[in-house]
């Protein structure tokens, strides 16, 4: 009877409790926050940077100024997703599209112009973390969530 009973115990599976859960998509909620806002805070660095990189107005400092308000877009785009994702699956998806769109092209214009290791990890990172968060349904706001 003690080595069924045993062998029963060893074959339980363990899960996590609810508020370990809980807990889990609240740190991923917060993380896909601050990535958010630093897609914000990146993109209008860039816009500013555009007036110290470049002495006169030039198609190259128009891209550069776009390519900057295109970062802080994503950003906006990936705090909506978060509060709203949940109940808006068009947002969702759209988001989880332009957070693919812009990793992929994040790394194109890295190589295209030479961008340094630590200037691609900071962009990459914080692109392909909000890519795999705005695809994580944990991430994302529930109605009553939102209040608090």
């Amino acid at each position: 009877m003690d080595s069924q009973a045993s062998r029963r115990r060893s074959c339980v599976t363990v899960r996590p409790t609810r508020l370990q859960l809980v807990s889990l998509q609240g740190n991923m909620r917060r993380l896909y926050q601050v990535l958010g806002w630093g897609l914000v805070l990146l993109g209008a660095a860039h816009m500013a940077t555009t007036f110290r990189a470049f002495e006169a107005l030039s198609s190259a400092a128009v891209w550069f100024f776009g390519a900057g308000i295109a970062m802080a877009l994503t950003g906006a785009l990936n705090l909506l997703n978060r509060a709203y994702g949940q109940q808006a699956p068009g947002l969702h998806w759209t988001c989880v599209a332009t957070n693919g769109a812009m990793t992929v092209f994040g790394l194109l214009a890295g190589i295209a112009t030479h961008a340094s290791v630590r200037q691609l990890i900071v962009v990459l990172g914080l692109l392909f973390g909000a890519t795999l968060l705005s695809a994580s349904r944990r991430a994302l706001g529930h109605p009553a969530q939102r209040a608090a």
